[in-house]
């Protein structure tokens, strides 16, 4: 019978590792994208976006989208989801943006070796009610 502790060894050894990251490293990933050197929180507090509508279809919405993140300006063309249930309506949309579009660098340790990976992905949900 092989241990738990043996396993994990082999895993390192042969190079597989567990990708799901655990409560303190997604709290460190926070911490770090958050601070002064990366998005820098403290002075970015908000994310503004600026949506023109440029054609809509039965379920779909596509639009401009002018994204305000960490002082720079991101242009994006996306199609959304509708939903209108009454007088409310719902948006949905995806999109996927690299450190680069932003003016980041990708963080990376042990010699990058260890690092984020560049594409990060963002869901975007409006709700809006006529009443």
């Amino acid at each position: 019978m092989i241990s738990l502790k043996e396993i994990e060894l082999l895993q390192r050894r042969e190079g597989v590792f567990d990708t799901a990251p655990g409560r303190r490293a997604i709290e460190g990933t926070r911490k770090n994208m958050m601070s002064e050197s990366v998005l820098n929180g403290a002075a970015h507090t908000t994310i503004a976006a600026r949506i023109t509508t440029e054609s809509i279809t039965d379920d779909q919405w596509n639009f401009t989208i002018a994204l305000d993140l960490v002082g720079s300006t991101v242009n994006l063309e996306l199609p959304a989801k509708i939903e209108v249930n009454g007088s409310a309506l719902s948006v949905n949309a995806s999109f996927a943006l690299n450190h680069e579009d932003l003016g980041l660098s990708v963080f990376t340790a042990l010699g990058g070796s260890l690092r984020v990976a560049e594409q990060l992905d963002f869901e975007l949900h409006i709700e809006a009610n006529s009443n």
